[in-house]
Parts: structure tokens; C-alpha cells; sequence
């Protein structure tokens, strides 16, 4: 009864045309200009030995299907937009614009029509709306080894479409979320300002700041009939986010086969909510709906990262510790490291009290630090005058079991069990690998150049 039936066409028709003219010595301009055409079509059957007697949607399979969404709809948007790059002496500059537009599908009011209800009739069909997205960006040499950039800009995008014509076609409003087709642009503000440093010919130092306010997400409203009292769950331009974050950056350019970098980050991601559907089932679960802040999924506030490059180049035999090493080679050798995402925990996670009705806060614990080094190898070579490439990929090199997932009522991977807040293991009630990152992996292959 769990089956689903699923058919999805997507048909997209774009032009885009870049310009660029050299004005002035000083002055490079590029406009450009997007247009796309969409025709869409889906239709999902959920549960198709279920009854379906809800309104008529002129889908296949009448009457079959807990939830039924089907739909054809042709929007189209694009943008225009105007970049000017200013060279005076060693200042570069870009300033421009960037206009985005958006063109409702005629057929949209589809998806607010056919409710036993008065919410079909509640909603006007916007048809056209458009955001103007100022940038700029610049770059200036305080010294003979150093300079400061900056960078500032507004920027819009469209939530999936998806989200705006999902059908209204179900049994239970509380089976499913649905669409808005008035949803609006979803806006990012991000400025970073930084500075280079070179600290000699082959050795180079980027520290830089960020900050990332994000409106108009996409999260799940509810809503109550005035004439029926039947509830209904929209997709609304709700959430809010916020994101800051410092990096530091120490690069070694190619020199005496080897170049590479070192990062370091330090950032936090706030709001809301991490997913479009999390009020909703908050709503569904405890009749609740979260107002604060806390720590987003992707909140991970440490990592480090190093990448060592070495580059053998033909005819040339370098010694390490004396040994002669072979020519026309290269490795590659990344290592990250990660302090741990966050999650929430269960009303019986160890360490966590709660009054009676009470539940965790949301993302409050965190997941384990992960570390993981993944290696290529590759040695090029000619045999008959053909030019071959041997390759070696290993992923987890060191086989490191980092953690994937965790139990929300134990805080650990390896158990979901918990007996009165303590957790423990049952042989006869395996985990799932899936708890675990993969282990290591080891890929070979040969390539011949023609």
C-alpha cells in the first residue's frame, strides 16, 4: 500500500547572449541577456490501493491514490544584466546590476482551484514579478605585497517550481504541502572584505571575513478555512537565515615539484528552520510551530583543510631521502577536517532533561569531529607511440569510521536502543551501515591518449 506511482517531463527552451565591448582602456562592459520557456508536467499517485474520493484533478487512475498530484504548467523568467569592469592604475573595480523576471504559467490558478472549500477562492494569481539586484566588487594594492578586496551584492532566486504547483488533490490536508503559486524570489545579501598577503615569491596569505543574510525561504504556513474550519498547508516565503564566518587561507604556489594550500574556517549558520517542510511537521507532531533561532544543518563552526599537489614533470628524476624517484608522475592528497554538524536530540538522549510535554531544542547537540584523507595517483607514460595514463583514486585512505548518523534517543551511531536514558546494544538488532561514512575505496584505471 506503500507504492508510489511517479512520471515527470521537463522541457526547457533557453537563449543567452553575452556582449562585451573594451569602451576605454579603462572601462570593460558586458551585458547580458537570459530567457527561458518551461513546460512542465508531473503526476504522482501515492498509495494506490487507497480509495481516493477527494475533488476531480482529470488525472489517470480516478479514484485510486491517498494523494494524488498532477499537473502541466508553462512558466518562464530570465534576467538582464550590465557589468562594467574599471582598471585605474592597479584598482580593479566591478560594478553592475542584475534585473530578474518571472512570468506565471496561465494555467496556474490550477493548483488553488477544486478544494471542497473557500480557499481556491481566496487566492489571486500574481503573473509577473521581477527583482533588481545591485554588485559591486573591488580590489586595491595597499603595498608592494599587499592588498584589500571587497566584495557586495544582492542576489534572487527562484524557489523550485515545484513548490509553487503541487496539487491540492488529496484525501488528508495533513498528507502532504501545497503549492503557492505566488511565491516570490527568494533573496540573498553577502558582502566579504579581506586581504591578500605575500609573503615571499612562492608563499601567499588570504584572510577574509563573510556575512550572508538570507529572506524569503521557503517554509510551510497553515491555514484555517473561515467557512468549513478545514486546515490546509501552504508553501510561504517564511524563513529567514543568517550566516557568518572568517577564513584564512596560506597558498603555496608551484615551486620544487610541490604547491598546495591550508584552510581554515571558522563559521555559524542561525534560523529558522533547515528544511522548507519543518514547521509542517512540527505542526503534525506536537501542534507547535518553532519561533527562535538555533544552529542550522550545515552549522559547522571548525574545519581545516589541506591539499598537497606534487608535480613531476618529464625527463626529470627528483631524490627523496636519496632515492631516486620516477618522472612524469603527480599525487594529490586532500585531508578535511570537520568539528561536527548538528542535531537534534530525543526526549530520552542522555543528559537531556525535560519537563513532561517538553521537547528538545532544535539542533542543540552536536555530531562528532570527522577527519578523512582521500589520495590520485596518476603516472603518464608511451609505449608504441601512444601516450598512456595509470591512475589510482583511494577515498578514506586511513579507512576512518566517521560518523554518518546518530540516534536521536542515544546520541550514537552504533545503537537506537535506550532503556530508562541509558543506551545499549542488541547483537540481534543490527544498525544500518549507512550510520557510517564509507569505509576506504580504491578505484584503478588506465587511459590512452590518442
Amino acid at each position: 500500500q506503500s507504492a508510489t506511482w511517479h512520471q515527470r517531463d521537463v522541457k526547457t527552451t533557453s537563449i543567452d547572449i553575452d556582449l562585451i565591448s573594451q569602451v576605454r582602456r579603462e572601462h570593460e562592459v558586458k551585458v547580458g541577456f537570459k530567457y527561458s520557456a518551461h513546460d512542465l508536467t508531473l503526476g504522482e499517485l501515492q498509495q494506490p490501493y487507497t480509495r481516493y474520493i477527494g475533488p476531480d484533478d482529470f488525472g489517470p487512475f480516478p479514484g485510486r491514490g491517498d494523494l494524488r498530484d498532477f499537473y502541466t504548467q508553462t512558466p518562464k523568467g530570465g534576467a538582464f544584466y550590465v557589468r562594467d569592469k574599471m582598471e585605474y592604475g592597479q584598482m580593479i573595480a566591478n560594478l553592475g546590476f542584475r534585473f530578474d523576471y518571472f512570468i506565471q504559467s496561465d494555467d496556474a490558478d490550477l493548483t488553488t482551484t477544486g478544494l471542497q472549500d473557500d480557499f481556491g477562492t481566496r487566492v489571486s494569481t500574481q503573473d509577473f514579478r521581477d527583482k533588481f539586484a545591485p554588485r559591486i566588487a573591488f580590489s586595491y594594492p595597499i603595498s608592494d605585497k599587499a592588498k584589500v578586496f571587497f566584495n557586495y551584492g544582492h542576489f534572487y532566486q527562484l524557489p523550485q517550481l515545484t513548490f509553487m504547483y503541487r496539487r491540492s488533490t488529496q484525501i488528508n490536508s495533513t498528507d502532504g504541502i501545497i503549492g503557492n503559486v505566488n511565491l516570490d524570489f527568494q533573496k540573498t545579501i553577502q558582502y566579504e572584505f579581506g586581504i591578500q598577503y605575500l609573503l615571499s615569491p612562492e608563499y601567499v596569505l588570504s584572510v577574509q571575513g563573510f556575512y550572508k543574510d538570507d529572506f524569503g525561504r521557503i517554509g510551510a504556513s497553515q491555514s484555517v478555512s473561515t467557512s468549513s474550519q478545514a486546515t490546509r498547508n501552504f508553501y510561504e516565503n517564511r524563513d529567514y537565515a543568517r550566516s557568518r564566518g572568517l577564513e584564512m587561507e596560506l597558498e603555496k604556489k608551484y615551486g620544487n615539484y610541490i604547491s598546495g594550500t591550508a584552510t581554515y574556517n571558522f563559521s555559524y549558520a542561525f534560523g529558522k528552520a533547515s528544511a522548507n517542510s519543518l514547521d509542517y511537521w512540527e505542526n503534525v507532531y506536537d501542534g507547535s510551530v518553532n519561533i527562535q533561532e538555533f544552529p542550522l544543518d550545515w552549522d559547522e563552526r571548525h574545519a581545516v583543510t589541506l591539499i598537497l599537489d606534487v608535480r613531476v614533470p618529464p625527463d626529470d628524476h627528483p631524490k627523496l631521502f636519496g632515492l631516486r624517484l620516477p618522472d612524469n608522475f603527480g599525487m594529490n592528497i586532500f585531508w578535511r577536517y570537520g568539528s561536527g554538524f548538528p542535531y537534534t536530540p530525543g526526549t530520552n538522549h542522555p543528559g537531556v532533561e525535560l519537563i513532561q510535554g517538553q521537547i528538545a531544542k532544535e539542533n542543540s547537540k552536536r555530531y562528532p569531529a570527522t577527519s578523512n584523507v582521500d589520495m590520485r595517483f596518476n603516472k603518464d607514460f608511451r609505449v608504441a607511440s601512444l601516450d598512456y595514463t595509470f591512475e589510482i583514486w583511494v577515498n578514506n585512505l586511513f579507512d576512518t569510521r566517521n560518523v554518518n548518523l546518530i540516534g536521536g534517543d542515544t546520541g550514537r551511531a552504533d545503537t537506537r536502543l535506550n532503556f530508562d536514558g541509558i543506551p545499549y546494544t542488541n547483537p540481534d538488532q543490527p544498525v544500518s551501515p549507512r550510520s557510517w561514512e564509507r569505509g576506504r575505496q580504491i578505484r584503478a584505471g588506465l587511459g590512452v591518449n590518442f
